[in-house]
């Protein structure tokens, strides 16, 4: 969105016109999904790869989410269909307590039906 806020005004600084499509999908943000962990927080599973560089697209009931390192699917489970984006991407998360950040890994982020 930022990069088609900033060609729109480029071209109209440019004296050129652009397109402007009809409608944006806009998507809420439900949930974030860490990787599958043991209790001592040794990963277990990473993202399976009918899921990877799939940003965005529909994640039904039933379809996979993860794959154990041992070779056996992790499924999604849930009544509505989600939206997942910035697929195995390393974040940046401050730290509250100091002036320093984290990087860590995320699975994914669950987003909700586009917003009409």
């Amino acid at each position: 969105m930022v990069h088609a806020i900033l060609d729109y005004l480029d071209a109209l600084n440019r004296g050129e016109s652009l397109s402007v499509p009809s409608s944006l999908n806009v998507y809420q943000m439900i949930s974030s999904v860490d990787y599958p962990r043991a209790s001592s927080g040794e990963l277990q599973a990473m993202v399976h790869p009918q899921l990877q560089f799939k940003d965005y697209e529909p994640l039904h009931d039933g379809e996979p989410m993860f794959i154990k390192f041992t070779g056996e699917s992790i499924l999604y489970r849930g009544k509505d269909t989600v939206y997942p984006g910035f697929i195995n991407e390393a974040l940046m998360r401050r730290r509250i307590t100091k002036n320093s950040y984290d990087i860590y890994l995320q699975a994914t982020t669950w987003f909700g039906n586009p917003v009409a």
